[in-house]
């Protein structure tokens, strides 16, 4: 599973591998099959639980370890890495706190007037309206 993971987030990497872009790309990313080791938790015993995610809510990372235990981590206050060739990653819990389908969309444009248009029309005063 890990296998097909790493072969997916290379091709999604394609050529900003060693470019700027890498931060939007690594953010969108689809995270289900990735081996990630827990660097940082606010649960000390946490620390270096390292396993395959299984699944990714919006604020935890469930992984199955190595010795096929399951475990629930929070992204909150966590820092997870990763290795994929001779490179090291680190996701940052906290940046990711959103669905995951939700990071790979592009953010929707609320269309609001400004506050000097909304609200109800007024009728013009007379004195104004001889002017």
């Amino acid at each position: 599973m890990n296998t097909d993971w790493q072969k997916y987030f290379r091709d999604r990497l394609g050529p900003h591998f060693a470019s700027q872009k890498i931060e939007k790309t690594i953010l969108k990313a689809d995270y289900h099959g990735a081996l990630l080791t827990v660097w940082v938790a606010e649960n000390p015993t946490q620390i270096g639980i390292s396993g395959i995610v299984i699944l990714e809510t919006r604020h935890t990372f469930q992984m199955v370890t190595q010795d096929d235990r399951f475990v629930v981590i929070p992204k909150k206050g966590a820092v997870f890495r990763f290795i994929l060739g001779d490179r090291l990653f680190s996701l940052f819990g906290d940046g990711m706190r959103t669905r995951p389908a939700w990071r790979g969309k592009k953010p929707r444009v609320k269309r609001v007037l400004p506050t000097f248009i909304r609200g109800t029309l007024q009728p013009v005063p007379t004195a104004c309206a001889q002017i």
